[in-house]
Parts: C-alpha cells; structure tokens; sequence
C-alpha cells in the first residue's frame, strides 16, 4: 500500500493520466448520486495504491475558512480492506484546518465518525460533517 499526494501544482500530465478515467467513469457518478468526479485549482489530491494499481483517492478543495473534502471513493474491487481508513487517516496529517464535507453513504459515515467528524446538519439527503 502506498499513497501519493497530488498538490495543485504536482497535477501534470502524471496525475491527469492516472485521474481521467476516474474523471470521465459513469460507473463513479452512479455511485456519487449523480456526481461526476471533478478537479477544482487549489485542490489537493490522495491517491492511494495497491501494488501498482490505483485503490481509491480523496480531494480536497480550498474554500474560505475551511476545506471541502470530496471525491473520496475506494473502488470496488479494493474494498474492505480497511482502505478509507488509512487513506483518510494519511490526509488528515497533511491538511490542518478546518474540513466539511457531505456524504450519504452510511460506511463513510463510520469512517469520518472514527476520525472525529461531527455531524451538523443535513443537505437534501446528505449529512453534513465537520472537523477542526
């Protein structure tokens, strides 16, 4: 296992060939409700390996005050092998402020629970998390 980090001004040719199926896969915006997998300028980017392959990933977007974190996503055949875990656990050492983000996936939920996210409200049908 292995994780790099994409900062805005590491994502080159590497990190758009690694990231573009993921941007451009229907399969991931099924799973995202209908969102599409996105890229925004000051993001920052985990990716997160098996051998070679690429396992899962998460952003995170500067916003005024915060972080958004977004795009977190383990893919399927990478799942439950405790993944979300040490990847969100990795990304929180490197982002110190505070992070909101939304998710309506009840195995996120316990993992950003874990990692001392409160829940603070609701959008629509997703739960609202914070962390300071």
């Amino acid at each position: 296992m292995k994780i790099e980090i994409f900062p805005s001004e590491k994502q080159d040719f590497r990190f758009y060939g690694i990231m573009g199926e993921h941007f451009a896969s229907l399969e991931h915006k099924k799973e995202f409700g209908g969102w599409q997998v996105y890229n925004k300028p000051d993001s920052i980017w985990f990716l997160i390996y098996e051998e070679s392959n690429i396992a899962g990933f998460c952003a995170y977007f500067k916003k005024t005050g915060h972080y958004f974190l977004e795009n977190f996503m383990i893919l399927k055949q990478y799942r439950r092998k405790g993944y979300s875990s040490l990847l969100l656990c990795e990304s929180l050492k490197h982002i110190k402020s505070k992070i909101k983000t939304l998710t309506n996936n009840p195995i996120q939920m316990k993992v950003f629970e874990k990692f001392d996210f409160i829940k603070c409200g609701s959008k629509g049908s997703y739960n609202i998390y914070e962390r300071f």
